[in-house]
């Protein structure tokens, strides 16, 4: 009642679904971000939340499902600063098979790890989906980012290392990072939380925040956080 009220003269309020994205906006803002690139972006989630927070900036997603890329594609196309790619991205521009998920935000071009499993993700196998990859660096001229503040933000469940290999040459252009820090490794050959901050680091990037993205549903565990990188002012 009171917010039918207040919309009724022009007062709109929203809650976020994800509290921490407020701090996270706040970075983006005094980084003066106006691109963000969504590698990862299943459905849409991340950007619809970007908006609800107040971002007005380009967002460029990438997501290589093709049923959450249907409905990405339904949702940007109502944004007309919101373009989408079906493509996922990574260190070579090749096909590779995408493990699709029963829960697809779990979907993963590595394959779930016995962890997983114990620990109550939702990870299970369903199928397999052949799907374009592409590196960022290949993509970066068609991007039209040259001169603006871009931040990077990965979600790719474990090929995290691999995004980042594949940008080496668009990375110094790059203002910032937020990507996903495992505690427990959840798919194989996954990188873990400690071996982020050194390899961040050699892209000149050092860590500003860290919030909680799950715990497991079993043991109550932290499993994810999720990390804000940005460039460091002064050489380390």
């Amino acid at each position: 009642m009171f917010k039918r009220l207040l919309r009724q003269v022009g007062i709109e309020i929203t809650v976020s679904r994800y509290p921490a994205f407020e701090s996270f906006y706040y970075y983006l803002k005094l980084l003066d971000v106006d691109v963000i690139l969504d590698v990862g972006a299943n459905e849409g989630q991340f950007a619809e939340e970007l908006r609800c927070q107040g971002y007005n900036g380009r967002i460029i997603s990438f997501e290589p499902l093709p049923d959450a890329f249907a409905i990405l594609n339904t949702k940007a196309l109502k944004d007309p600063k919101w373009d989408c790619y079906n493509l996922a991205i990574g260190d070579s521009n090749a096909t590779a098979e995408l493990q699709v998920s029963r829960n697809t935000v779990f979907s993963s071009l590595l394959a779930p790890s016995k962890e997983a499993a114990e620990v109550g993700y939702d990870v299970d196998v369903v199928s397999q989906v052949p799907v374009s990859v592409n590196t960022l660096d290949h993509l970066w001229p068609s991007l039209a980012c040259d001169g603006r503040k871009v931040l990077l933000k990965i979600d790719t469940q474990g090929s995290e290392p691999a995004v980042l290999r594949g940008a080496s040459g668009s990375l110094p252009f790059i203002n910032g990072i937020r990507l996903e820090l495992p505690l427990r490794t959840m798919y194989n050959d996954q990188l873990a939380i400690e071996h982020y901050l050194p390899l961040l680091r050699t892209f000149g990037m050092h860590l500003v925040e860290l919030v909680k993205v799950c715990r497991s549903p079993n043991t109550g565990e932290l499993l994810e956080m999720d990390g804000l990188f940005v460039r460091s002012t002064q050489q380390e």
